[in-house]
């Protein structure tokens, strides 16, 4: 008889622990951001086909999609604590994790070829070696990211505590794209 209210009880408290999700995200909510063309400034059209960005929320993690050439691409953001994480693999092998949001003010420089060890000749320089800001203003926060190699491209998202993203701009060259969030 003792043996099972132990075991019982071992099953309830196992279940109790295994139940608690992080509070931190809305969970299986869904956002999309448009392309908002009063605000964006477009002078060259071919550099870009990305019309919208769409976020979906889970307890652990944001996913975010996007179409760009016909083609879809899919990143996941994983949550740790007060910030969202970028795992990326590393073109010379391993993973860095990166704070994609956060919610605290914080200034960080990510270089992945600060050792010198070749010269990249890749797409997507402007994520592989960039200044990153995270800013709270008000009630939003605003995380920017600067090209260290791509001097003239900016990123800015703008997010709420509970890392729901309501704005999406990057600039390059004269090039402005502003995306916002569709209520």
């Amino acid at each position: 008889m003792k043996n099972r209210f132990l075991i019982a009880g071992l099953i309830l408290i196992l279940s109790f622990s295994c139940n608690r999700n992080p509070k931190n995200i809305d969970r299986k909510k869904v956002d999309v951001l448009l392309l908002d063309s009063l605000n964006s400034v477009v002078l060259d059209s071919s550099l870009n086909e990305l019309k919208s960005l769409k976020f979906e929320y889970y307890n652990d993690r944001i996913t975010v999609a996007s179409i760009y050439l016909k083609r879809t691409y899919v990143n996941d953001y994983f949550l740790k604590g007060n910030m969202l994480l970028d795992c990326r693999k590393k073109l010379l092998g391993g993973l860095d994790t990166i704070p994609f949001f956060a919610k605290k003010d914080t200034v960080f420089i990510y270089d992945e070829f600060k050792d010198g060890a070749y010269i990249p000749f890749l797409l997507g320089l402007n994520k592989q070696a960039a200044e990153y800001t995270i800013k709270k203003q008000g009630k939003i926060y605003i995380r920017t990211l600067h090209s260290l190699y791509v001097p003239s491209y900016f990123e800015k998202y703008y997010y709420y505590d509970n890392f729901h993203i309501i704005r999406f701009e990057y600039t390059y060259k004269k090039n402005k794209y502003v995306f916002k969030k569709v209520y």
